[in-house]
């Protein structure tokens, strides 16, 4: 709660379990530079949470004292759909990649995490374009692996992405889950 507590939320915006675990979760994936994918059906604060944690964690200019002490985030998006191409998702890849390149040669020394938020998986994983076999190229996991790894780098590169398809196991998992809470 003490993140969520630190974060401005408009008029409207109810402090929910799934607001809360999604903004922790973010939160911790973002901090440790780690890939994380927030799965579930429309209305579960996925959307939401990127954008309250996003705008939150900007560093220096942040408003909160609690983030100002914390890596500024830069936000390469990408919106998935039935019309996806392995191109446009290479794009947003290569611009996260230019932007550490600037970040690490300017003589702005503010730690910087830059991401790549991939809205509706789902959408693209159905594409006839098959635009995910990209993320699995072995350049995209080298650079991923030598920038998360590097100890003296200040700025790194973190995927995060959200799906509103099924992910069969996962789903199932979800809704069991739900169902004894309930």
């Amino acid at each position: 709660k003490f993140i969520l507590n630190n974060i401005a939320l408009d008029k409207g915006i109810v402090k929910n379990r799934a607001l809360l675990e999604n903004i922790f979760s973010l939160f911790v994936a973002f901090n440790s530079k780690v890939p994380f994918f927030i799965i579930g059906k429309s209305g579960c604060s996925k959307s939401l949470s990127m954008k309250l944690i996003t705008k939150s964690m900007q560093g220096t200019a942040s408003e909160k004292p609690f983030f100002k002490k914390l890596p500024k985030n830069i936000i390469h998006s990408y919106q998935g759909s039935l019309a996806s191409t392995s191109k446009g998702v290479e794009n947003v890849f290569n611009k996260a990649r230019e932007t550490l390149k600037q970040l690490k040669e300017s003589k702005n020394k503010e730690q910087v995490i830059s991401l790549i938020y991939f809205d509706e998986m789902g959408l693209a994983e159905h594409s006839p374009h098959n635009p995910l076999k990209v993320i699995k190229s072995k350049e995209l996991l080298d650079f991923f692996y030598k920038e998360n790894t590097s100890e003296k780098a200040s700025t790194k590169l973190n995927s995060t992405n959200k799906k509103n398809k099924n992910f069969s196991e996962l789903e199932e998992t979800n809704n069991k889950t739900d169902e004894k809470n309930n």
